[in-house]
């Protein structure tokens, strides 16, 4: 467990093919968006594997960082992380839950977009992380 947080590429790399283990299961499904009247359908599967592309490529950041000795931010990598694969599994399985005669439509859109929001910002702390990471000193033995 203390080699996955010291070494956070491994867990994104790790994901990818849990995440594509899921989309060929639900290959078939469907994922629509509203946005101004317009109606965008994506495939599930379409959807993942660019998943797993950007999960690829922040795993590969995170290895460039580690091979280049940076020192990075561990609380907000560790945020990252949590908020990322948190918020992507339940941007995921809420839709799939979500009993139509519990809430109204409006609430569940509500709550896509709050969980959208929250691995939107997971990125943003990532990119800050990287940056800092960049300019702060080289690793010495630590």
């Amino acid at each position: 467990m203390k080699k996955l947080i010291d070494q956070p590429h491994l867990i994104f790399f790790l994901v990818i093919p849990v995440v594509l283990l899921v989309g060929h299961v639900n290959m078939k499904s469907l994922v629509d968006i509203n946005i101004h009247d317009t109606y965008f359908i994506v495939s599930y599967f379409h959807l993942v594997v660019l998943l797993s592309i950007f999960f690829g490529i922040i795993g590969i950041l995170y290895l460039m960082m580690q091979k280049a000795q940076r020192r990075l931010f561990k609380w907000l990598t560790n945020l990252h992380i949590i908020m990322t694969i948190g918020g992507l599994a339940a941007l995921f399985t809420i839709p799939q839950l979500w009993h139509p005669n519990v809430l109204d439509y409006s609430k569940k859109e509500t709550v896509l977009f709050l969980l959208f929001l929250l691995i939107f910002l997971a990125q943003i702390s990532f990119i800050v992380n990287v940056f800092f990471g960049i300019f702060r000193k080289h690793k010495n033995g630590d």
